[in-house]
């Protein structure tokens, strides 16, 4: 379905993309909507997403890292989301680059990370959340993960 990662670094890919290996602890991040039950077994299919800087100013940089901790391959596209925090809830930020709708699918086997890095050059000071899909070989347990970062 799509390229395979191995080893660490490696090529410049689309949206920013390159592949790294990094291991960490199992985190769904805030996704206030899935009932703790529908968390998979870290032991079996467990993703991190995470964002370096947590918090960064307007004309910085975030990298966004996807580690798979888990059993099985994971799969995912470039396509991402990002919502801006308001006192209403979340709202979509309508994305900027073609990235962010991107289909092409890309595989993590265990241990192996992916990161994207996101200019914040358009975004206001606020609390903002990285939202990407994953799912595992053949489209089974489709899910989204997010994480949370702010800009000053």
């Amino acid at each position: 379905m799509g390229v395979l990662l191995a080893g660490c670094g490696g090529p410049e890919l689309p949206g920013g993309f390159a592949g790294r290996h990094q291991l960490e602890t199992w985190d769904s991040g805030p996704n206030e909507s899935a009932p703790e039950t529908d968390k998979p077994d870290p032991g079996t299919e467990a993703a991190k997403l995470e964002a370096e800087p947590k918090t960064a100013a307007s004309d910085d940089t975030v990298t966004f890292v996807l580690t798979n901790e888990g059993t099985q391959e994971i799969q995912f596209s470039l396509a991402y989301r990002i919502d801006l925090k308001t006192d209403k809830g979340w709202a979509e930020v309508p994305p900027e680059e073609d990235v962010a709708k991107e289909t092409e699918g890309f595989g993590l086997l265990n241990g192996e990370s992916w990161e994207q890095k996101i200019e914040l050059r358009r975004f206001e000071p606020g609390t903002y959340r990285f939202a990407k899909e994953i799912e595992l070989p053949g489209g089974k347990d489709k899910r989204e993960i997010e994480t949370e970062f702010t800009v000053e």
